[in-house]
């Protein structure tokens, strides 16, 4: 081993952060890469990246400057090593979804952090398990815990991207809560209301298209209950 770390081919490579590793031509004796950060040192965006032979069909890639690809390997992965800062200002909405999308296409379970996150819009969490740090019941709890704050509408949907019908199974969430942020939403349509004046907290069940009012009744143009399972999620300071 020291005769390939003197011969720079050494089989793992660590670096600071992304950004480092990317920059950076590892031998070809390196088979692993890890970051101790996505954007600095201790961000809790580090991870193992694993040498592959071709472009990740997923989220969770990196690509070196000698142009190999490398596709996460972590356990429990974080949304922090898509970029979400869990600040409370920053936009954390397109790399939860990044995340969620990434869970979704390798069967993964995924770990909210500690602190709280600032989304603009909807969150696709549907067909993913996402299991956080706790979800308060009031405000006097929020430190140390996983909470999104949101301005979408809704906050949190069964579905996996914008307009799919929710009918979709192996949904499970745990210990968050979701915390209206108080800044303007867009309205939503709900059954046969143009504009429903409310902010949705957690859009769920069978697709929603299919429930609009049509002359002697619905037209169920799609459907079908999706496997979802709820445990100590907390929803606030919304309505609807």
């Amino acid at each position: 081993e020291l005769a390939r770390i003197v011969a720079g081919e050494a089989r793992v490579a660590a670096f600071e952060d992304r950004f480092a590793a990317e920059a950076a031509a590892p031998g070809p004796g390196t088979l692993v890469l890890v970051t101790h950060g996505r954007d600095a040192p201790g961000d809790g965006g580090g991870a193992t990246w694993i040498r592959a032979t071709a472009e990740p069909g997923d989220a969770g890639k990196l690509q070196t400057a000698d142009g190999v690809w490398w596709r996460l390997e972590a356990p429990d992965p974080s949304p922090e090593i898509f970029g979400a800062r869990f600040d409370g200002a920053t936009d954390d909405t397109a790399a939860l979804n990044a995340w969620a999308g990434y869970l979704r296409a390798t069967g993964r379970a995924g770990r909210l952090p500690h602190g709280t996150a600032y989304c603009s819009g909807t969150l696709y969490f549907g067909g993913v398990t996402i299991r956080g740090a706790g979800g308060p019941s009031n405000a006097l709890a929020f430190t140390s815990r996983s909470v999104i704050r949101s301005d979408g509408n809704p906050m949190v949907t069964m579905a996996r991207f914008p307009g799919d019908a929710q009918a979709f199974f192996l949904t499970h969430w745990e210990d968050f809560t979701l915390l209206g942020a108080g800044g303007t939403v867009a309205p939503v349509e709900l059954w046969d209301r143009a504009s429903f004046p409310f902010q949705i907290g957690l859009w769920l069940g069978r697709g929603h298209e299919a429930m609009e009012t049509v002359a002697g009744g619905e037209a169920p143009s799609s459907g079908g209950a999706g496997n979802l399972t709820i445990r100590r999620v907390n929803v606030d300071s919304c309505s609807g």
